[in-house]
């Protein structure tokens, strides 16, 4: 949780463990921990990486990594997925599913992509016009260097005023 806070995901205001989170990923390792895989890659003792994994029938499920930034440049994920590839091959699981999204990280492992897709199904047209504004909104928000910025100001101003 500590390497979360520093990661580079949080530094771009996508931390992924809220205290809601925390709870949740206890709560799995404590009802399922054969199906939960966690890696820490250290560098001189240093935590610079960590990695939550899934594993179900015979596919590892990559769930959650982020970095210390201060690490960058040793690649930390490539290190983590190489280490982690070697070490599954050890096991029974034939099939590493690097999940949603399609990074230069990904990429240079696989060219296989998986297209997924958001749908939305409702009879009631003024829900269906919100959702598609709404989706339409969040797309653009994120797609946009200058809209991402201005978003994580507000999302810094209103955590601020609620402490």
């Amino acid at each position: 949780f500590a390497l979360d806070a520093i990661s580079s995901k949080a530094k771009q205001g996508k931390a992924t463990f809220t205290l809601k989170d925390q709870s949740f990923f206890k709560t799995l390792l404590q009802r399922m921990p054969e199906h939960m895989v966690i890696d820490l890659l250290f560098y001189n003792n240093a935590p610079v990486i960590y990695g939550i994994g899934l594993t179900y029938k015979k596919t590892y499920e990559a769930f959650l990594t982020a970095y210390d930034v201060t690490y960058r440049k040793l690649r930390p994920g490539k290190l983590l997925t190489f280490a982690l590839l070697k070490r599954l091959q050890q096991t029974s699981l034939t099939l590493f599913d690097f999940s949603r999204g399609n990074s230069s990280l990904k990429q240079e492992f696989t060219k296989e992509v998986r297209r997924q897709y958001a749908v939305f199904y409702t009879h009631n047209i003024v829900i269906r016009l919100w959702w598609l504004l709404a989706n339409y909104l969040y797309n653009t928000i994120l797609d946009s260097k200058i809209l991402y910025t201005i978003y994580l100001f507000i999302k810094g101003m209103i955590r601020l005023n609620s402490r």
